[in-house]
């Protein structure tokens, strides 16, 4: 038998980050079974704190991971994605549009998947956790995707101490009924499959019902409270501040009216100059310039 002689190309070193999005993995989870015409899943998982997101999509080309990871980057500020050389990722699209965003781009070396084990592994208990929530209800994956993430996310890990993802990236552990217990926090084995579709059908219901009692009670849907003090609404003029160099004072864009809310850290604005298609931006990164249905005018902060 001949056997081949080329090299290998050298593993690139697995990048393991101390600050919160400095590096994010990316991968796709699938082909799954078709659901709604859903077939994979888009998951990011921050290098710190293990923190896990998931989109589900109906292809994996790059055209749809581009339309979802414009939103994400324009909400966090993400540093740079890693990720292997998947068409999807490897795409002159997906790079022109990483690039024009300000994000860097790491890839794993071909033959060495484990330079993206981090995502590896959780896509792996994301599909564990997704096949014993199906065979618990008999619900469609599609069903229960999120609460799978609500659920890794809210897992304690040894490498963060015992803490979950959710706790080290918003500072406080949500509070979930029947298990805000002894030992949870400290934890030194993991789920098994019983305990995850536990955690999957407690955290779903205590998430629907808060969620529900939450817009009964306020009767607001499109509306969020900002750190600043001002709540957000379609027509307030608002700012968008320019990345600039550190040791210059922070610059901003024309004043422009917001078009809407999109979740709950996420404002739309119209397209610049030239573009296509409203843009998502994090409410960090806009001040309030004048609010609507109103004659105040606030006072533009330079600073």
């Amino acid at each position: 038998m001949k056997v081949s002689t080329a090299r290998r190309p050298q593993q690139t070193p697995l990048l393991i980050s101390n600050k919160l999005l400095q590096c994010v993995y990316l991968d796709h989870c699938g082909p799954l079974t078709p659901d709604s015409a859903y077939k994979y899943t888009l998951v990011a998982v921050d290098s710190c704190f293990r923190f896990v997101w998931v989109w589900p999509q109906l292809s994996a080309d790059a055209r749809t991971v581009i339309k979802d990871l414009r939103i994400f980057v324009n909400t966090y500020a993400v540093a740079a994605f890693h990720s292997d050389q998947g068409p999807a990722f490897a795409s002159k699209a997906f790079k022109d549009t990483m690039a024009s965003l300000g994000v860097q781009l790491q890839f794993s070396s071909p033959f060495h998947p484990e330079g993206n084990s981090v995502v590896e592994r959780l896509n792996g208990d994301l599909k564990q956790s997704l096949t014993a929530s199906v065979i618990g209800t008999g619900r469609s994956w599609l069903a229960h995707l999120y609460g799978v993430q609500r659920a890794l996310n809210n897992l304690p890990r040894r490498s963060l101490g015992g803490r979950t993802s959710y706790e080290c990236l918003f500072g406080t552990r949500m509070y979930v009924p029947d298990l805000d217990g002894p030992g949870v926090e400290t934890a030194d084995t993991p789920f098994d499959i019983n305990d995850r579709v536990t955690v999957l059908q407690d955290l779903q219901q205590f998430c629907e019902d808060n969620s529900s009692a939450s817009a009964a009670s306020t009767g607001i849907k499109d509306e969020l409270v900002t750190p600043i003090g001002w709540i957000p609404r379609s027509g307030d003029l608002v700012c968008e501040k320019v990345a600039v160099k550190k040791e210059f004072a922070p610059s901003y864009r024309v004043p422009v009216p917001m078009l809407g809310i999109h979740g709950t850290r996420t404002v739309i604005l119209p397209p610049l100059q030239g573009a296509k298609g409203n843009r998502f931006v994090s409410i960090d990164n806009v001040k309030l310039q004048h609010v609507a249905d109103s004659g105040q005018q606030t006072k533009r902060d330079t600073q």
